[in-house]
C-alpha cells in the first residue's frame, strides 16, 4: 500500500504534525480517518526512537515509503548521524520532499 514518511528536527514537531493532519481529517467518516492516518509515519532527531506510526507505535522496519517529506531539512540533514538516519529512507522512496528555509540554509547541505 502506499505510505508516506513526515521526518522533524524534533518530537514536537513530529506530534504537531500529526495533530494538524487529525485536525484536517476530523469531518471525515472514522473508517476513512483511520485509513489515511494508517498511511502516515512520523521520524524524528535525533531519530534514536525509530520510525513510528501516527499513534507512535513502532513502524515495520523494511518498509519503503511511496513519499518522504523532511521538514527543516536544512537542520535535519546537518550532521553526518542524521543523514544516516534519514538518506536511507529518502533514497529509496518514490518521491522526496525537503522543506528549506533558505535563509537558514549554509547552501552546502
Amino acid at each position: 500500500g502506499w505510505t508516506a514518511l513526515y521526518v522533524a528536527p524534533s518530537a514536537a514537531l513530529a506530534f504537531f504534525f500529526i495533530s494538524w493532519v487529525r485536525k484536517r481529517l476530523q469531518y471525515l467518516p472514522p473508517v476513512q480517518k483511520d485509513t489515511i492516518l494508517d498511511l502516515l509515519c512520523v521520524f524524528w532527531h535525533p531519530f534514536d526512537e525509530g520510525v513510528r506510526t501516527h499513534g507512535l507505535e513502532p513502524w515495520k522496519a523494511g518498509t519503503t515509503f511511496n513519499l518522504v517529506v523532511v521538514d527543516e531539512a536544512h537542520h535535519v540533514l546537518e550532521s553526518a548521524k542524521s543523514r544516516r538516519h534519514v538518506l536511507p529512507h529518502a533514497s529509496v522512496c518514490g518521491q522526496l520532499i525537503m522543506l528549506c528555509d533558505i535563509s537558514q540554509s549554509t547552501g552546502m547541505q
